[in-house]
């Protein structure tokens, strides 16, 4: 009953303070912002890249060389599925990465910073994509490349517990 709930929380305490439980010992805020900096800069920055390519810019994505059935220039199936397809692919990706974050150990509070940091290198590859109104770059501008850069952007991201990244 209650005192086990109450021994529960002792431990609780005991295990996140790494000593004793006491009701004087608390860790201080400096300290705890210390431990948790890496990974709460790891959230921001995911969180960040994330929203402005993820929808912005994947809802401008349209296909190259509008390959059409009917063979008009502006129609067509794939045309107007091209940037569904884009947000199906992310949501897929997405949930087996989320999966995969109790699977997959997360790297420590640095090295999970420095992956959210190489996600914006995904922003020029959509930038320089197949976007409306865009030139493109060569090499970029296919139809396949959207696809081939949205699921490394969706699946490859710090996911997990944060306490498993403070560790």
């Amino acid at each position: 009953g209650a005192d086990a709930a109450g021994g529960d929380e002792a431990e609780l305490e005991a295990a996140l303070l790494g000593g004793a439980a006491s009701s004087d010992a608390r860790p201080s805020l400096a300290l705890l912002a210390a431990q948790i900096r890496a990974p709460a800069v790891a959230v921001f920055l995911v969180f960040a890249a994330t929203l402005s390519v993820f929808p912005a810019l994947t809802a401008l994505a349209e296909p190259a060389g509008r390959a059409d059935d009917d063979g008009g220039s502006g129609g067509g199936l794939f045309a107007a599925l091209f940037a569904p397809l884009l947000f199906l692919e992310f949501n897929v990706f997405d949930t087996a990465g989320r999966a995969s974050g109790g699977v997959v150990p997360s790297p420590g509070g640095k090295a999970l910073a420095a992956v959210a940091v190489a996600r914006f290198g995904f922003v020029p590859c959509f930038l320089l994509g197949s976007l409306a109104g865009s030139p493109g770059a060569p090499g970029l501008r296919a139809s396949y490349v959207p696809f081939l850069v949205m699921a490394p952007f969706a699946y490859f991201r710090p996911s997990g517990d944060l306490a498993r990244w403070t560790a």
